[in-house]
């Protein structure tokens, strides 16, 4: 028989004794994994664990151990890297590892996309760039001129943010962008129908733009077709800033509705200190020399145009159709139009949202009915 001494105690050999150990918490990278243009990201790496001490290799082979590289400060990442990194505290288990895989872009002259070091555009292929990082911020840093290869030919630049008309899925352009004053000219858009024959909307520089803000942009020589929701700088702006952005010189043509020499439709979105100089504006309703529509109490602001604008209905020489607010602005262009509600200002003035104060045009007026030298019909 076997014998133990009273130190001992005797375990049924059939029972599993287990614990419950805590593992230490993984580390959390900022910012996280993905793709970054600009040439460099700093990441960071934290643990919720108290006092934990993080370990890492970079070569994305290696696990990392605590004979690894001890972290102490933010990893500079400038290409391609794949970080694996565990956290390991005292009394504890080691974390899992984690795989961080970084892909780095140079896709600008500089810059991290972020509000403190927003990415650097100084070129036209940097600019078409610009719609790869929709929630960035950026910097013009250079005049750009777009009469360059491919935005020159065929159908010309491809707006920035709105409907993937092949992937059937809606982009807009989030952003923050300042053109800090520098041109960019020779704009050229010709899109008014999809190989199918169906009509290309939300057209100009920017197709669509959603809680963005645009700031300081000047075009320069804009040629610009499309369909609908036709403008130089802006086809359709929702809730979103445009502030001190011109087009001078050029053309704006749409061939259906919300027409303007800077923006086709501004829906709750501000626009100011901005202006259209010697541009000829087209189109077939809601057609005006800044803005085609400004819908839902949408405001424009110290802003001006001296475009000739020309369409059907609701034809305005600084709005077509107007649903928001006008203070402090002015129209000079000459406004023609073979329908109805065409106005020195505004083509049609919705007087349940719309407000019109120390603003006045200076035109010649042209229409069939509805015509006015400020307004052409209010209702």
């Amino acid at each position: 028989s076997r014998r133990f001494t009273a130190s001992y105690d005797v375990i049924n050999p059939g029972i599993v004794l287990t614990a419950n150990v805590i593992t230490t918490a993984i580390p959390v990278p900022w910012p996280e994994p993905g793709t970054y243009g600009g040439g460099t990201v700093n990441v960071t790496l934290s643990s919720e664990t108290e006092g934990a001490t993080i370990y890492y290799t970079k070569d994305g082979v290696t696990a990392p151990t605590t004979e690894s590289t001890l972290y102490s400060g933010p990893i500079v990442v400038n290409a391609d890297m794949t970080i694996k990194a565990i956290a390991v505290a005292e009394g504890l288990l080691d974390s899992s590892v984690v795989t961080l895989d970084y892909e780095i872009k140079n896709d600008f002259a500089g810059g991290d996309g972020t509000e403190e070091n927003p990415y650097l555009v100084s070129t036209a292929d940097e600019l078409d760039k610009v719609r790869d990082y929709p929630y960035a911020y950026f910097k013009q840093t250079a005049n750009i001129d777009l009469d360059v290869e491919p935005y020159n030919t065929s159908e010309g630049w491809s707006p920035i943010g709105g409907y993937d008309y092949t992937e059937e899925e809606y982009y807009p352009f989030c952003g923050i962008f300042d053109g800090q004053e520098y041109t960019i000219s020779n704009l050229f858009i010709n899109r008014v129908a999809l190989n199918d024959g169906d009509p290309y909307r939300e057209v100009g520089l920017f197709g669509s733009v959603e809680e963005a803000q645009i700031r300081n942009v000047k075009l320069l020589n804009v040629d610009v077709s499309g369909d609908s929701y036709v403008g130089g700088l802006v086809g359709y702006a929702w809730n979103s800033l445009i502030e001190n952005c011109s087009s001078t010189s050029g053309n704006v043509h749409g061939t259906g509705y919300c027409i303007g020499g800077l923006v086709g439709e501004s829906e709750l979105s501000q626009i100011t200190g901005s202006y259209t100089r010697g541009c000829a504006i087209s189109g077939e309703d809601d057609v005006g020399g800044l803005v085609g529509l400004s819908n839902s109490v949408s405001q424009i602001t110290g802003s001006y145009s001296t475009c000739t604008v020309s369409g059907k209905t609701e034809v305005g020489g600084l709005v077509g159709l107007n649903h928001g607010q006008i203070y402090n602005s002015f129209a000079l262009g000459d406004v023609t139009g073979t329908g109805m509600s065409i106005g020195g200002l505004a083509g049609m003035n919705n007087l349940q949202f719309a407000k019109i104060e120390n603003a006045y045009a200076m035109g010649k007026v042209q229409g069939v009915s509805q015509v006015g030298g400020l307004v052409g019909y209010s209702s």
